[in-house]
């Protein structure tokens, strides 16, 4: 994503959010250089928890993307890809997020070994959704 689109995206998100500044800052650089997907999860997140469950109509565009272009990645104990899941946002916080994929890979998924680690990374840019 080049950095006009993803101010047009945060832009919104922006105006009038001064106590998530850092947040909003931290996310674009993280989805300018494909950096760091938890952290731009994580960032959501906290700019969902400054702006309130009120105003979720101004991250409904930042949602949709981010959930378009990451995805929650399931590894064995040797670190074999086993699964990549989308990333759903639906969740109030970080931990809930985190919490619902930890049991819907305990509950749902039948893998050898008794390790399953979960991390986000982007889709592939050709998999990715455009906004």
């Amino acid at each position: 994503m080049d950095k006009e689109r993803i101010d047009e995206l945060l832009g919104p998100v922006a105006e009038g959010c001064r106590d998530a500044a850092d947040e909003l800052l931290d996310l674009r650089d993280a989805v300018l250089g494909r950096s760091d997907p938890g952290n731009c999860v994580s960032c959501y997140f906290r700019i969902f928890e400054v702006l309130g469950r009120g105003d979720v109509e101004r991250l409904k565009r930042l949602r949709r993307w981010l959930e378009g272009n990451l995805v929650v990645v399931a590894r064995d104990g040797s670190e074999r890809e086993l699964e990549r899941v989308p990333v759903s946002l639906h969740q109030m916080d970080m931990e809930s997020f985190c919490r619902e994929m930890m049991q819907e890979f305990r509950e749902n998924r039948c893998y050898e070994g008794a390790l399953i680690e979960l991390s986000l990374d982007f889709k592939e840019t050709e998999m990715a959704q455009v906004e």
